[in-house]
């Protein structure tokens, strides 16, 4: 049984990992790209009231939103940049601010903002 449900679930792995390559760039298409890598969290906030929550401590989260890197998408593509990578978006183990303590791959990091936050920036960032 359990070699069964491994072969059903086979196609619908790679039809999945299949249509993720089908909707990448090619490499071709980011030769001319400029790309601007974003820690998200140490980037910018959303509003002043929430700035420096890290208090100092580096190790802890500071603030940094993805409405505040939506916000601030005009000022880095004046330094004539045309693509961001931003840091992980997926839930963290506990202070997990640059993204790499992956604890769940199907949620948003809700320190960052909420996945209406994060589908907001994309939109954004593809109009610009």
């Amino acid at each position: 049984m359990r070699a069964l449900r491994k072969i059903m679930i086979l196609p619908l792995f790679w039809l999945l990992h299949i249509s993720f390559i089908c909707q990448a760039a090619s490499p071709d298409d980011w030769k001319s790209r400029s790309i601007y890598q974003v820690l998200t969290d140490r980037f910018a906030t959303d509003n002043s009231a929430n700035d420096d929550t890290c208090g100092g401590d580096l190790s802890k989260y500071c603030g940094g939103t993805f409405k505040g890197l939506e916000n601030k998408l005009d000022y880095i593509s004046g330094m004539g940049f045309d693509a961001i990578w931003i840091s992980p978006v997926v839930k963290q183990i506990g202070d997990g601010y640059h993204g790499y303590w992956a604890s769940d791959l199907t949620a948003i990091n809700d320190h960052f903002g909420s996945m209406e936050d994060l589908q907001s920036l994309v939109k954004t960032a593809h109009s610009k």
